[in-house]
């Protein structure tokens, strides 16, 4: 039986052939099962399979993200973006003391209720449902224009963060006058 995915590749219940071009969000560079990961991911199980809390591995991987990237002082793990987006927003507006985030429509940045309004529907930045509409309220959402973020960031003094997609792995596609992709397709 052929598997469902390898390398670049992957295949339907009937045995039709694609190409991943989602690729894991991104995180797949090497493709599904690529032997090398397997092997490291197989190794890595066998010292443990839930670590609840902080050990050593990922005290390594921190001192090797701030090699990386010597402006971090401190490196948080998280188990999803949606976490990392969410911790990177209250960090934000702890810090500056302000409420508002500039964001851009269509970019996503996970499911949490601060960024769902304008990421995968409501580009108009209206409420959706199940949100209050307190927590919509400190978003400013904007076109993806430069001018108008400069411009935007120049008129006010409420903002704690900037946050955008900058792969375009979701907003590439509401690119259309009517706002998202599905109102253009022909």
């Amino acid at each position: 039986m052929r598997p469902a995915r390898r390398g670049s590749r992957k295949w339907d219940v009937d045995g039709h052939e694609y190409v991943d071009y989602f690729g894991g969000h991104g995180a797949l560079l090497l493709g599904h099962a690529h032997p090398a990961v397997v092997e490291a991911v197989q190794a890595q199980v066998t010292q443990g399979t839930h670590w609840g809390s902080s050990h050593a591995a990922e005290v390594r991987w921190a001192e090797l993200v701030q090699r990386l990237i010597p402006c971090a002082e401190r490196v948080r793990f998280t188990a999803s973006g949606t976490e990392a987006s969410h911790l990177a927003l209250r960090l934000a507006r702890a810090f500056t003391g302000k409420s508002k985030v500039v964001r851009f429509v269509g970019h996503f940045h996970g499911w949490h209720d601060q960024v769902a309004s304008g990421s995968l529907s409501h580009f108009d930045g209206s409420v959706p449902a199940g949100i209050p509409s307190a927590v919509v309220d400190q978003t400013i959402l904007l076109p993806a224009d430069l001018a108008v973020a400069a411009e935007t960031l120049k008129a006010r003094d409420d903002i704690a963060a900037v946050i955008l997609e900058a792969s375009g792995a979701s907003w590439a596609w509401c690119r259309c006058p009517q706002g998202s992709w599905p109102a253009c397709a022909p």
